[in-house]
C-alpha cells in the first residue's frame, strides 16, 4: 500500500524548510576552515564531522526505532581497525580501506543484530553492550593483529587519486576536512532519505507501538534488523574515516564508555529531531575542548550540564528550539486569521 505524501513529510512547505536547513548547515560547514584557519581547529572540525555522522547513525536506532544501543561504538571501532590495518599493513588506497570498513561493519551488524533485534527495551540494551564488550576484548587481546593495548600506530594518510582531478593530498588538514565533509554529507543525506521514506514511517510505528505493527502484518524483527544493519554500516564508515585522520586506533574506541558518549551527544541535541544528534555530538566535543582549557574536572561540569538539559529540556537543545519556532509560527498564524 502506498504511503500518502503528507505522512512522510514530503509536502511543499516541508521540502522547502528541509532544503533551507540543509543549505544553512552546508554553508556553515564549508565556511568553517576559512574562519578557523589554524590546524588545531580544523582537525577539531573534522572530528566533529565524524562524530556527527556517528551520532546520526545511532539516532536511527534510538530516535526512530526506539532501540537504545550501548554497543554502537563496536561498529565504529571495527571500521577504524579495518581501515587502519589495510592502510598500515596492506598499503591500500583510502577509498578501498573505507569501503572494506563499511563491508565488515555491515556484516558484523547483521550477525549481532540477528540476535539482538528479537529482544526489547533493557534486554536489547544489555545484549548490544555484551557484544560490544566482546569485540573490545578481542581487540585488546589479539595483539598480533590489533596491537593490543598499544593499538595501531602510524596509520598513514595516503593521497587520494580521483579521475579528472588527479592527486589529492589528504595529509593536509584542510583537504582532509573537506574530504570528510563530503563523506559525512553523503552519510547524513542517506539517513535523511531513510527517515523520510515509508521505511522511516514504519520504524516510527515500531517505536511507538510494536504490537500494533505486528497485528497489522508488519515484520517488526525484519524492520529492526534492517535499521540496525544500516546504522552499523554508517558507524563503520565513520570509523573508516577516523583511522587515517587520527593516524592511531586503540581498543578504547570500542569500549562501552564510547557508546555512552555517543548516546549522550544524541540526547543533548534531541533524539526526536533529525538535526539534534549531529549538533549534540558537535557540542559535546566543543564543550570538552573548552572545559579542558580551564579545568581538569571537565567531566564533572559536562555531566552537570547534561543533567540540567535532561531535566529541563527533555527534547534536547535542537528539539527545544524547534518546538519554540513551531509555537511562534502557530501564534502568528492564529493572529493573522
Amino acid at each position: 500500500m502506498a504511503v500518502p505524501r503528507r505522512h512522510i513529510g514530503l509536502s511543499r512547505h516541508g521540502a522547502v524548510a528541509a532544503a533551507g536547513k540543509v543549505a544553512l548547515v552546508a554553508v556553515v560547514a564549508a565556511a568553517y576552515p576559512f574562519i578557523f584557519t589554524d590546524a588545531y581547529h580544523i582537525r577539531l572540525g573534522t572530528e566533529v564531522l565524524i562524530q556527527a555522522m556517528l551520532a546520526t547513525s545511532l539516532n536511527l536506532l534510538v530516535g526512530y526505532a526506539g532501540m537504545i544501543s550501548l554497543g554502537h561504538a563496536a561498529f565504529f571501532g571495527l571500521g577504524a581497525y579495518t581501515s587502519g590495518l589495510l592502510l598500515l599493513r596492506a598499503d591500500q588506497p583510502v577509498l578501498i580501506a573505507m569501503m572494506a570498513a563499511v563491508v565488515l561493519a555491515t556484516a558484523a551488524a547483521y550477525v549481532i543484530g540477528s540476535f539482538c533485534v528479537r529482544t526489547a527495551e533493557v534486554y536489547f540494551a544489555m545484549l548490544t553492550l555484551a557484544f560490544g564488550q566482546l569485540l573490545y576484548v578481542v581487540s585488546y587481546y589479539w595483539v598480533a593483529l590489533t596491537g593490543g593495548d598499544d593499538g595501531l600506530v602510524g596509520i598513514p594518510t595516503r593521497p587520494l587519486r580521483m579521475p579528472l582531478v588527479g592527486r589529492i593530498d589528504l595529509g593536509e588538514p584542510t583537504t582532509y576536512y573537506f574530504f570528510a565533509l563530503v563523506v559525512v554529507a553523503c552519510g547524513i543525506a542517506l539517513c535523511k532519505i531513510v527517515v523520510g521514506s515509508s521505511f522511516g514511517l514504519a520504524l516510527r510505528g515500531v517505536r511507538d507501538n510494536r504490537l500494533r505493527v505486528t497485528y497489522t502484518g508488519g515484520d517488526v524483527a525484519g524492520l529492526r534488523l534492517r535499521v540496525f544493519v544500516l546504522a552499523g554500516a554508517l558507524a563503520g564508515l565513520a570509523g573508516g574515516l577516523y583511522a587515517p585522520f587520527q593516524g592511531f586506533v586503540s581498543p578504547e574506541i570500542l569500549y562501552w564508555t564510547k557508546s555512552g558518549e555517543i548516546l549522550l551527544g544524541t540526547v543533548l541535541g534531541g533524539i526526536y529531531s533529525f538535526w539534534g544528534p549531529p549538533v549534540g555530538a558537535g557540542l559535546m566535543l566543543s564543550l570538552k575542548d573548552v572545559l579542558l582549557t580551564y579545568t581538569e574536572r571537565w567531566k564533572l561540569l559536562l555531566g552537570v550540564s547534561l543533567l540540567l538539559i535532561v531535566l529541563f529540556l527533555p527534547g534536547g537543545l535542537i528539539g527545544f528550539l524547534e518546538e519554540r519556532i513551531a509555537y511562534v509560527r502557530e501564534r502568528r498564524r492564529r493572529a493573522a486569521n
